[in-house]
This record gives C-alpha cells, sequence and structure tokens, in this order.
C-alpha cells in the first residue's frame, strides 16, 4: 500500500455540472481529506476540455499483495485455513468437527446471495485492464454516465485502467468494444504510459462482479439457535457482505465493525 497524489477530473467544460462548477459542495468527503483541492484550469491535463480538476492525497493498493499480507497475518496469529463446501451456514454447527464453534463471520459476498439466502445481493459487472508500466499517480476522469479509472499497482511495472459499472448482469465474458471505450477515456489521464503510437500495452482484460446489494451492506449480527448437552447454546453468524465497490477502500474500518460485534457477543455470553 503507497501513498499517491490523486487527482479527478470532472465533466466536459462545453456542459459543465453544477458539481464541476462548485466540487467542494457537491463532494461530501472533501471536508474530511485535509489534502483535498481544486486544481486551478492551468493545472488540468491539455487536450482534455476539463470543466474542473480536485486533487487530494490518497492510496493505492495491489490487491494480490494486499490479499496474500491479510492470509499470511491470519496464518501467523494461530489461523487455520480450510475448503470446505456448505448449502447454509447453521449446517456447519450440525457438523461433528465443527460442534464447538462460537459462531461464524459470513464474508462470502456475492455468494451470500443463495448461502444465507439473501434475495437483495446482486452483481454489478466491472471490466478492467492492466496495462504495462506505472502511472504517476491515481487519476479518475468522470462524465455522464460514466467514469474511468487509472490505479498504478504498488510492487509491480503496471497500472490497472476501468471500468463499468452494470448492475445484475451475471456474464464473466469481456466486451471488446467497452474495452477499447476504456481505453480511449484513459489516454488523456496516463499518457505518460502511452507508447510512441500513443496506445497503451495492454497485459490482460479482465471481469469482476462486485458483490451489490439492495439497501447497501449488511453488517449485523444473527443468533442462532442450537441444541447442545446443556439445552440450548446461542450460536451466531455476524453477517459481513455486501459492499460493492468499497471492498478494499473500506476493508479496515469494515472488519473493525465485525470484530466488535463479534467481541461484544462473546462477551456477553
Amino acid at each position: 500500500m503507497d501513498a499517491s497524489d490523486s487527482y479527478e477530473l470532472i465533466g466536459h467544460r462545453d456542459n459543465a455540472t453544477q458539481e464541476a462548477q462548485s466540487p467542494e459542495r457537491f463532494i461530501w468527503w472533501s471536508k474530511l481529506i485535509p489534502s483535498f483541492k481544486i486544481l486551478p484550469p492551468s493545472a488540468l491535463p491539455a487536450g482534455g476540455k476539463f470543466a474542473a480538476g480536485i486533487s487530494y492525497l490518497t492510496f493505492s493498493v495491489s490487491p494480490p499483495i494486499y490479499l496474500q499480507y491479510l492470509l499470511s497475518t491470519c496464518i501467523t496469529l494461530g489461523a487455520q485455513c480450510r475448503t470446505e463446501t456448505v448449502q447454509s451456514i447453521p449446517e456447519l454447527f450440525s457438523t461433528l468437527e465443527f460442534q464447538n464453534l462460537h459462531g461464524v463471520v459470513n464474508c462470502t459476498g456475492i455468494g451470500a446471495g443463495k448461502l444465507v439466502p439473501d434475495p437483495a445481493v446482486f452483481p454489478t459487472k466491472g471490466q478492467t485492464i492492466i496495462v504495462s508500466g506505472q502511472a504517476e499517480r491515481i487519476a479518475t476522469r468522470s462524465g455522464d454516465g460514466w467514469e474511468a479509472l487509472v490505479i498504478p499497482r504498488p510492487g509491480a511495472n503496471e497500472t490497472l485502467l476501468g471500468g463499468c459499472k452494470i448492475a445484475g448482469d451475471w456474464s464473466t465474458n469481456t466486451d471488446e468494444n467497452m474495452t477499447k471505450l476504456i481505453l480511449d477515456r484513459c489516454r488523456p489521464i496516463a499518457p505518460e504510459i502511452l507508447d510512441a503510437n500513443g496506445d497503451f500495452e495492454v497485459l490482460s482484460v479482465q471481469i469482476g462482479l462486485r458483490p451489490s446489494r439492495r439497501g447497501g451492506p449488511r453488517i449485523e449480527m444473527e443468533l442462532i439457535a442450537h441444541e447442545d448437552e446443556g439445552g440450548q447454546a446461542p450460536k451466531f453468524i455476524c453477517h459481513n457482505y455486501g459492499h460493492h465497490s468499497a471492498g478494499f477502500e473500506g476493508s479496515m474500518g469494515i472488519a473493525r465493525a465485525a470484530a466488535d460485534l463479534v467481541v461484544r457477543f462473546i462477551g456477553n455470553n
């Protein structure tokens, strides 16, 4: 995880929205980031005809490295890794080797739709592109109903370009037209990694299904009555899913919220 300068370019100057005219009024988090500032017109990329721009200091995370770090940390602290197939979470409590569990933290993402089950869970399809070279900064470009992303990957000479959000689409097939659209939208905000012909060197194109949920994320306890030798012993399921596209950026706060619920339950029981 590296600290990185970031900027966001908003709209087109020939059709400026209210947000572009007064970013500090319409971006709710502007007062929460001390480094937030509005860019002067002279600082906007040439040729983009952008209506406005903002900058701030943020973080760039490489998911493969971050996930490996989290897993290795858990193992160091004594966690054991198992792969199991279950049809429902309560059935775990009836399995002989898991009978002594106090509970389960359910972080099954989009799988929670069938496992819980929760009909409010749905996929939001995204397509991203990995290109060669590390961009100088995180950059975002927004238009009418779309957003282009440039995210350098720390620890690797590559950059992620995105993206799209297609609600309710379960397909994991890439779309060539979307690939071209992403590349075209990202060129003005990452010119430093274009080749001599003004193109990106594409390394891979991938699809992800964001674990979205109508009504927002679910972080709450569910108690399960379970018969034990001493009568009814409460078990818990701490649900923690439905975070849409905010899983990595919110992961630390999300984990703390779930951990607090678990600690409080165990302390009271």
